[in-house]
């Protein structure tokens, strides 16, 4: 419909103008989550590197031998990698806070209508049918497109 009647232009304006608030919403999130990201990065290979300097000058002192080094070197690298993870997922997280507080909203709103109520008019259901028989439509702009042929549709 929106390509029918020329109107993406317009359409394009007014999702970008819907959505303004949010972006700033979410651009300053990200800033956040890319430096929780980086430091879970950092932290991550930081130890790895702090392991290394470390046993390399356990292993040159005589204190420790290789394999040794490699073992404790294989448990805190697991650790680091593991709590690095963990904080990759942060973003994730938020993302479920902010859709759980929404659905929650939504599921607090007093309704306008109360249908306990006995108050009001009450509605009268009558006989009544909608026949369309043999409906063609085409679109202004695209006289030759066929949208709907000799459509009949009966509903009771």
């Amino acid at each position: 419909t929106v390509s029918a009647f020329n109107m993406q232009d317009k359409m394009l304006e007014v999702y970008s103008k819907a959505g303004e608030g949010e972006l700033a919403k979410k651009e300053k999130r990200s800033i956040g989550i890319g430096a929780t990201f980086g430091f879970s990065q950092f932290s991550m290979l930081g130890t790895f590197a702090l392991a290394l300097w470390y046993g390399g000058r356990l292993i040159s002192d005589g204190e420790t031998d290789f394999r040794s080094m490699m073992l404790v070197l294989m448990e805190v690298t697991m650790s680091a990698m593991g709590v690095g993870e963990a904080m990759g997922l942060q973003g994730t997280g938020l993302d479920a806070k902010e859709a759980a507080a929404e659905v929650f909203e939504i599921l607090d709103t007093k309704s306008k209508v109360d249908q306990m109520s006995s108050e009001g008019k009450k509605g009268v259901m009558t006989d009544c049918k909608i026949d369309f028989h043999e409906v063609t439509f085409r679109y202004p702009t695209r006289p030759n497109m066929t949208v709907l042929n000799k459509l009949n549709l009966e509903i009771p």
